[in-house]
This record gives structure tokens, sequence and C-alpha cells, in this order.
């Protein structure tokens, strides 16, 4: 009898869908702003006043001190399934 048990979950093997995807629309974002600048790192500020250094490369090409930027984290495979979603989305526009 439990070989048979064995022998069916090997048949029929059960795949439980993870509930990661969350639109892009429903994401946290974190207001914040970029207090200073220098030739590797920026310092931004949370809306709770807590300070991150962020990697510069890592910023808008064109970003300033005082610009104002928006933060969310995402796992790969997340940010992977939000790009290609709305890559491959068709738009409302052209329907």
């Amino acid at each position: 009898m439990i070989e048979k048990f064995f022998e069916e979950d090997i048949r029929q093997p059960k795949i439980e869908k993870p509930e990661t995807e969350k639109p892009i629309e429903k994401l946290k974002f974190v207001k914040c702003t970029i207090e200073h600048l220098d030739e590797k790192m920026a310092q931004i500020k949370l809306e709770d006043g807590q300070i991150i250094n962020w990697p510069k490369e890592k910023l808008l090409e064109n970003s300033q001190e005082g610009d104002e930027v928006e933060l969310s984290l995402l796992g790969k495979e997340e940010l992977a399934k939000e790009i290609l979603n709305t890559i491959l989305k068709p738009s409302e526009e052209n329907e």
C-alpha cells in the first residue's frame, strides 16, 4: 500500500501556483527624494525620513539632487512577469 501511494504521487504531481502575481498598479511604492549625489553613490531620503545609499549608476542618467523618485522592491521572477505582461498585454487604446 505504501508503494502505491508513492507511485500515485509521482504520476500526478501537485503543482501549486504561488500567489505573487500583482499588477504593477497594485504594487506599493515609496516616495523618495535624492538628497545627495557624489561620483558613485546617491543618498536617497525615504518618506519616513530614513536615508539609503543607492548606486548612482542605477538612477536615471539625468538625476539631480532634489529629484523625487518612487521605489518599489520586486523579486526577479515577479519583475520579469510584470515586464512581460506590460509588453504582451494589448493596450486598451488599440482595441
